[in-house]
């Protein structure tokens, strides 16, 4: 057995294994309301892993990925875990979207000087309407901050689609991780700053993140391999 089919056949494996996980998850969190953050936990630690295989596998260019997920797993130790020390865990994430700006622009070769400032702008303007209405604090602040590296990334991310099937699942993984934080703020919003929405919107909002969390850690994994690019 040559070594590019055992690539193929690790590369295929893992999907199957983060679809199998995916699905436990699901079940677990509507269908049978059991307690799943340690299944959960495991699964970002097999993200880890894998993207650790594929940049050991001698893409250095990916290292910004493995980088990035192991702020990923700081992160969701503090905010899935602990669920405490927010800001220790939103700055983590921050971190890691800093990562993915960087595997972007490396791919460009350019720096990326305009992203950076207008992301910056953008933040602190949130920042300021934070403080207009009150509400600012480190961990609304990080949030901003937080927010805008993502969507900045997610956007640019389509930009780098030609370039190969990694840049697409890559695409992907970002718009999915931006779907998961729209249920997270839907959850937040509902909850935490008592806004009318629908109660069981809120409810199941948080578990609804993880629908989308998973899968795109997952994509975002795979996408530092390019077995099939």
């Amino acid at each position: 057995m040559n070594r590019r089919l055992i690539e193929k056949i690790v590369y295929i494996a893992f999907s199957v294994f983060g679809a199998a996980l995916w699905i436990v998850i699901t079940l677990l969190d509507f269908v049978f309301l059991r307690d799943t953050t340690t299944i959960k936990y495991c699964g970002i630690i097999s993200c880890f892993c894998y993207s650790a295989y594929a940049t050991v596998k001698g893409r250095r260019r990916t290292l910004t990925v493995l980088f990035a997920l192991l702020f990923t797993l700081i992160a969701d130790f503090f905010l899935l875990v602990k669920n405490s020390d927010y800001v220790v865990g939103v700055s983590a994430f921050f971190v890691a979207q800093c990562m993915y700006m960087a595997r972007i622009y490396i791919e460009k070769d350019k720096f990326p000087l305009v992203s950076v400032c207008a992301r910056v702008a953008v933040a602190a303007a949130m920042s300021v309407v934070l403080f207009v209405v009150g509400a600012i604090e480190p961990l609304t602040v990080a949030v901003a901050f937080y927010a805008c590296m993502l969507v900045g990334n997610a956007v640019e991310s389509f930009s780098l689609v030609g370039r190969g099937k990694n840049f697409k699942i890559f695409a992907i993984g970002l718009c999915l991780f931006v779907c998961c934080d729209v249920c997270v703020g839907i959850y937040n919003v509902g909850s935490v700053l008592n806004v009318g929405l629908p109660e069981i919107l809120v409810e199941k909002s948080v578990l609804a993140a993880w629908v989308f969390y998973l899968p795109s850690q997952i994509m975002i994994s795979l996408s530092a391999d390019e077995i099939f690019s």
